[in-house]
């Protein structure tokens, strides 16, 4: 049985939503290379945040060989309702995406444990909280898990399924424990609106996607068009260069090598920025400092890839580093507050992207080397009821 307390929440100066606080005492076991999922339908209420706490187990005597061992080690996370879908990563190679738009969104917290390495396989737990608001973050700084504007409905076929990767993923003689030893844990947040009060407008549909840079280009003439439909608040990229073959080849970079000593050189993307169908550019950032400025309040690096490309070190994964200044590869930008919002926009939920055409907002891309080079794509949009 799951456990709920509910207790109200003040909204618009009385107390008009009682807010949801519930634990799924059922859990979602890792088994290698396969899905597992839950019914979640009957929730009756609106659902305005998942928070998913993975318990990982590995087992290797070395350090992990490959980058972001943990979120890569998940295949993909959907949760849907029949033919419509709020959160999807089934586009991206894996859940690094995810967790780094998940770290963006929440200013740098939320990182993945370090990975520990060892015989006995000690147990990693890792917070990914799924929080639907497009302002996850409250001004206190606690987490906004009861956002009133913004709700999945209630409905009988909600599910949520994650897709385990192969358990080798995370490095060269690392094994990903099953059999009950690896799972994810789910708790649920969401709000009853009293009577006569209105319901949440807008629902996620945050959809993730890969693109592959075909040619070498300048002045981010490499562009990846973002469909119509929704309103769309923020994207977040990531930026590999390596093969997506499992050897753990693709690592994040963001244009500089140290080996080379300069940017654009056996780099694969050296600028980043968006375009709009009257080719202007808005946004237009060395991939460096596009990386930098999105991640001012991160507390250091998730490993030492900085210093592997600014000082030539040797890697070293898995392990947290407080003295280097940011991850590498991974950034977002804002659209609400970088774009000029029209009267069909809105200020909170984003640019309406209704009744345009796929060339009216581009991602733009400077390439140097296609060689492997992939960027994931995290689109945080908003549909409306």
């Amino acid at each position: 049985m799951c456990r709920r307390r509910r207790r109200p929440i003040w909204i618009g100066g009385r107390n008009s939503v009682k807010r949801i606080d519930q634990y799924e005492a059922r859990t979602l076991t890792a088994t290698a290379s396969t899905q597992t999922q839950l019914q979640i339908g009957f929730l009756d209420y609106w659902l305005t945040g998942i928070d998913i706490t993975f318990f990982m187990s590995y087992s290797n005597s070395a350090a992990a060989a490959y980058q972001d061992p943990l979120p890569r080690s998940i295949s993909s996370l959907v949760v849907q309702d029949g033919g419509r879908s709020y959160v999807s990563t089934t586009g991206a190679l894996d859940l690094r995406g995810l967790y780094w738009m998940v770290r963006q969104r929440h200013q740098g917290r939320f990182r993945a444990p370090d990975y520990n390495a060892s015989a006995t396989a000690p147990v990693l737990p890792w917070n990914l909280p799924l929080v639907f608001s497009p302002e996850p973050n409250l001004y206190d700084e606690q987490v906004n898990w009861w956002d009133p504007r913004v709700g999945i409905q209630p409905s009988a076929g909600l599910t949520l399924a994650i897709n385990w990767a192969a358990n080798s993923v995370s490095g060269s003689g690392s094994t990903l424990q099953t059999g009950g030893k690896t799972y994810a844990l789910l708790h649920y947040y969401g709000i009853i609106p009293e009577a006569g009060d209105p319901v949440p407008q807008f629902y996620p549909n945050w959809q993730f996607t890969q693109f592959t840079p075909t040619a070498t280009s300048q002045g981010l003439q490499q562009v990846l068009p973002i469909n119509p439909g929704p309103y769309y608040r923020r994207v977040h990229q990531m930026i590999t260069k390596g093969a997506q073959n499992g050897s753990g080849g693709d690592i994040r970079e963001d244009g500089w090598h140290a080996s080379a000593g300069s940017l654009a050189t056996n780099s694969c993307i050296s600028e980043v920025g968006v375009v709009t169908s009257d080719k202007r550019l808005p946004i237009y950032q060395k991939t460096y400092a596009a990386c930098r400025s999105s991640q001012t309040q991160f507390p250091g690096g998730d490993d030492n890839t900085y210093a592997v490309a600014y000082a030539a070190a040797t890697a070293a994964y898995g392990a947290s580093v407080l003295s280097v200044p940011y991850n590498v590869g991974v950034y977002h930008y804002d659209l609400a507050k970088f774009l000029k919002l029209g009267s069909t926009d809105d200020p909170v939920f984003g640019a309406n992207s209704a009744g345009k055409t796929p060339t009216s907002l581009q991602l733009g891309y400077t390439v140097d080397n296609i060689s492997n080079a992939f960027v994931t794509v995290g689109f945080e949009a908003y549909g409306k009821y």
